[in-house]
């Protein structure tokens, strides 16, 4: 049954969190303190990066496992929903998916309710669907009817808690980039029974309100959509300043100072058009600037690099490259597999999940299988012992040689726009310069 322990999530948890972790350099978590203990939780996470978002839950759930809902047409082959199933994922149907399996959502919810009813915790993303954009998209309904359907049939003595998470990433396609998680402070759908007792639909609709107010407390959401862009350039641009000055001691400070710099243009647009219009064009003006010497809003304008920083940069990877490209080597086949299929991917919100998939099923797939090739050949399974903990490692340095690798024609631009451009670079730093 879906509610009990699964011996295929505990051993797959592992390998997920290991893959979920290293695919990051950065992963933080913020007030996991309101992750309400010994009561039926639903996770509501935002949907902005396809799978990754339901890893992010799955790394987190140390005590529980949680149990998703997740689009129907990724079920249809024998070992894929064996798989699916022992990681705890359950179809929901959509329209998309055909008029005549829209009733098999109503054991889906029977099943949610079971998997509540024994205190397990359920994860959906209210959304419904991942968004690329930082804004945040209207509520279904579907976490509402099923929390409020639950607590009815217990009079509302079950005590389920919704828990709005926010998750944010620096880049979402980008390897090593950062990530935050943030949970915000539980629903209590208790509270919804005397509107369940006006009316069944009316607590449905407000709870559905009360979750999003909730998830816009804790979530970068540019809804200013004729603006987004420079919304974007702004927050590239001023939210490291903006972090540092304000939320010096928080280790979530880019995010708050992501949401300060949101809610600012918004105040501004509505409260003071002209001055708005004004700190659009400053920042629009600046990325015309950027870009016209083909750099970005994301480049690290403020402090370029020395000559003597770059050289030394230069000199510590040509040094490093064997053990870069050791790890390159030994990581070959599943780095074409990666290529291949990035090749037929179409969506690119879904990069990142087939990179992390990957890594977490083929990477060891691949090591087991050479180092008991390399012990078999040299008789010698000590060697093969280390051979098989050097690859992962060396790999993983390799990433980063290649991503540091990268940044050396960027550090080259960013220090000739700061000396030939002086004018032009003094504007940019100029505009960075945001007050909340």
């Amino acid at each position: 049954m879906v509610f009990k322990h699964d011996y295929r999530y505990a051993v797959l948890k592992y390998i997920v969190d290991l893959g979920f972790r290293f695919n990051f350099r950065k992963l933080v978590y913020i007030d996991k303190k309101n992750i309400p203990d010994d009561v039926p939780i639903i996770f509501a996470p935002t949907h902005r990066n396809a799978v990754m978002d339901g890893l992010a839950e799955v790394y987190i759930s140390s005590k529980k496992q949680v149990v998703f809902l997740a689009r129907a047409d990724i079920f249809g082959n024998k070992f894929v929903d064996w798989l699916l199933e022992g990681l705890k994922i359950l179809p929901i149907y959509r329209l998309r998916d055909g008029q005549e399996n829209l009733d098999k959502n109503v054991q889906i919810f029977k099943d949610c309710k079971t998997v509540l009813d024994n205190g397990n915790a359920l994860c959906l993303f209210p959304e419904a669907k991942h968004n690329p954009k930082q804004s945040l998209l209207p509520l279904q309904k579907g976490i509402a009817r099923i929390a409020i359907q639950t607590e009815a049939l217990s009079d509302f003595k079950q005590n389920i808690n919704i828990v709005p998470v926010s998750i944010f990433y620096t880049e979402k396609q980008a390897f090593l980039s950062d990530v935050y998680v943030t949970f915000g402070q539980p629903i209590k759908v208790s509270e919804y029974k005397k509107y369940y007792e006006e009316n069944p639909n009316l607590a449905v609709n407000q709870l559905r309100n009360d979750l999003d107010a909730r998830l816009r407390l804790t979530t970068v959401d540019i809804s200013n959509d004729p603006y987004y862009n420079f919304y974007t350039y702004c927050l590239d641009l001023a939210g490291e300043e903006v972090a540092k000055k304000h939320f010096p001691k928080d280790k979530d400070r880019l995010v708050k100072a992501y949401r300060a710099i949101d809610n600012k243009l918004d105040d501004l647009y509505e409260n003071d058009r002209p001055k708005f219009l004004e700190i659009t064009d400053d920042f629009g003006r600046a990325y015309s600037i950027l870009r016209s010497y083909h750099l970005d809003t994301k480049d690290k304008i403020k402090k370029p690099k020395t000559c003597c920083g770059i050289l030394l940069r230069i000199l510590s990877l040509i040094i490093s490259l064997p053990i870069a490209l050791y790890g390159f080597i030994n990581t070959i086949f599943p780095i074409l597999i990666y290529i291949l299929l990035r090749k037929k991917i179409k969506d690119v919100q879904f990069i990142a999940s087939i990179r992390t998939v990957l890594g977490i099923v083929a990477l060891p797939i691949f090591y087991v299988l050479q180092a008991v090739i390399l012990g078999i050949v040299t008789h010698n399974w000590l060697w093969a012992l280390y051979y098989f903990i050097s690859m992962p490692l060396t790999f993983y340095f390799a990433s980063y040689w290649r991503k540091w690798c990268k940044q050396i024609p960027r550090m080259i631009k960013v220090r000739k726009f700061a000396r030939r451009h002086k004018e032009d670079w003094e504007y940019v730093l100029s505009v960075t310069k945001f007050e909340i």
